[in-house]
Formats: C-alpha cells, sequence, structure tokens
C-alpha cells in the first residue's frame, strides 16, 4: 500500500514539473513575439521623421513689404494696380529669390514703424541717413532726390527765402520721414507733423502752414492725384543735407539668410543692368 502511495506522489510530481516547464516555455514565447511586435513598430516610425524634418526646413519664412503712396516710385494706376519704378526692382529682387510677395500701401507713418519693430519686414523706398543707420540692414539704392520747401506763389514774391524767414517759418511734414527726422534733431524750425502728406498740402493751401518739403515730381503727381493747381506753389528753400539716397531696407533683426539672399539678388540685379534700366523709368 505504502509502494503505490508513493508511485502516485512520484508521477504527480513529475507532472507538476512537466506543466510548470511548459507554461515557462509558453510565457517566453509570447515575450519573445510581444518584443518582435514592439521592433516592427519602431522600423515603421522611423523613416517618416527624416521627411518630415525636410519638409520642415524647405518651408519659407515669409517676408512682409510696406511702402507708401510715393509717386514715381510707388503708386497705383486707375485700375488700381501697385506700380512705380521702386516696385518694379522690388518685384524682380522677390523673382529672383523665388519668394511669394505681396506688397502693402500703407502712411508712410506706419510703414515706418511696422519696419523697425517687426523682424522680416521690408520696406521702400526709404532715405537713409545717421538717424536710421542702425535700425535696418540696406539691401540696395534705388535713387537718390533732391527735396525743396515749397510755399504759396500768392505769399512768396521771390522764389528764395532767408534764412531767418526760413527759421521762422511753420513746416508741415509727414511723420517719421527723414525730413521730420532731421529737421525735428536741428531743432531750428517749428513743425507741423502729419499722418500723411495729402494733408499737409490741404492745409499749405488752407493757409495753415508757411511751407511744405518734398521732392519736386513728388509733390507734383500727387497735386495731379488730388485735382489740385500745382502751379500755386513755388520752390523757396533748400537743404542740401536733405538730399539721401533712397533705399530697400529690411528690419535690422530679419533672419542673417534671408537679408544675405536679398543683397546677394540686389547685387546680381546690378551686375546685369536690370536696376539701371527700372530707375531710369523714374526719370521718365
Amino acid at each position: 500500500m505504502s509502494r503505490l502511495i508513493c508511485s502516485l506522489m512520484s508521477s504527480t510530481c513529475c507532472l507538476s514539473k512537466n506543466i510548470s516547464f511548459k507554461l515557462s516555455t509558453l510565457l517566453n514565447r509570447l515575450t519573445l513575439c510581444c518584443g518582435l511586435i514592439a521592433l516592427s513598430s519602431v522600423a515603421v516610425e522611423i523613416p517618416s521623421s527624416p521627411s518630415l524634418e525636410k519638409s520642415t526646413l524647405t518651408q519659407k519664412t515669409p517676408i512682409k513689404v510696406v511702402t507708401e503712396y510715393y509717386p514715381p516710385y510707388s503708386f497705383k494706376d486707375r485700375n488700381g494696380t501697385l506700380k512705380g519704378c521702386a516696385v518694379e526692382l522690388v518685384r524682380a529682387l522677390f523673382k529672383l529669390n523665388k519668394d511669394e510677395l505681396k506688397i502693402t500701401l500703407m502712411p508712410w507713418s506706419r510703414a515706418y514703424i511696422t519696419a523697425v519693430n517687426f523682424k522680416n519686414t521690408l520696406i521702400f523706398s526709404i532715405s537713409r541717413n545717421n538717424i536710421r543707420e542702425s535700425k535696418f540692414h540696406w539691401i540696395g539704392k534705388i535713387k537718390q532726390e533732391k527735396y525743396f520747401f515749397w510755399g504759396l506763389r500768392e505769399k512768396y514774391s521771390t522764389e528764395k527765402i532767408s534764412d531767418q524767414e526760413f527759421k521762422s517759418s511753420l513746416i508741415v511734414v509727414a511723420k517719421y520721414t527723414t525730413n521730420d527726422q532731421m529737421l525735428s534733431a536741428k531743432g531750428e524750425n517749428k513743425l507741423y507733423r502729419v499722418t500723411e502728406l495729402t494733408q499737409g498740402i490741404n492745409m499749405l493751401l488752407a493757409h495753415r502752414v508757411d511751407l511744405i518739403v518734398e521732392t519736386q515730381v513728388g509733390l507734383k503727381k500727387r497735386f495731379k492725384k488730388e485735382g489740385l493747381d500745382f502751379s500755386k506753389i513755388v520752390p523757396v528753400y533748400k537743404l542740401p543735407e536733405l538730399d539721401y539716397d533712397l533705399y530697400i531696407a529690411m528690419n535690422i533683426n530679419s533672419d542673417p539668410q534671408i537679408v544675405e539672399n536679398y543683397h546677394r539678388a540686389y547685387q546680381q540685379l546690378v551686375d546685369n543692368g536690370t536696376v539701371e534700366k527700372i530707375i531710369n523709368q523714374c526719370a521718365k
């Protein structure tokens, strides 16, 4: 009887060991399968990462472009199309760099503030002077302009006033223009600052100010646009230090690669004669 019991116990022990071994083997196989599935999942995901990174890097940074109504450099024709020799030069630059171009026309004061405060903003046509030098990257020259102080023909019997009379005159200027900045820095004149130069023209014709400062071409175009008689005014004074070169410029904090691209593109347009050809349109 005791032998039978020992035999049964031995069989039970062997069966238990056999079941334990099979369970262990099964668990090992399951673990191996899970590991293979995990590796397979990683292998699927890895190739997609470089593709996504490449797609992100190829996206171009948008460039904001601002300017004012400033004939013959930038203006709208009767159909509302933006034209002008500076507009054409900017278009040529963007075409060369294969960048999307959208030009926003606004009063000079707003255009200037926008270009000073927001990176990757391009502005034209902006006079280059010492006050502005450190605020921008100067992409390329457009043209030099000569500025005059204009008064009403009925008020000034001669076409030149004395220095003393000039200093005592009330002069209307558009905010943040080079004329505004330089005359304010000199501190010798009484200035009336307006947002847009057309306001200044109306003030001059209404005898509310004595003088207005602008180029002959620019002022003549504005009078024509407003349906006003340009012969009512005459140039009566000149400050040679107000004759600055007009430029295309970019905010000083703009991405270095973008700035370099536009410097290079401008030089290419100079070398192939495009700049000279376009700017000659301003003289016509």
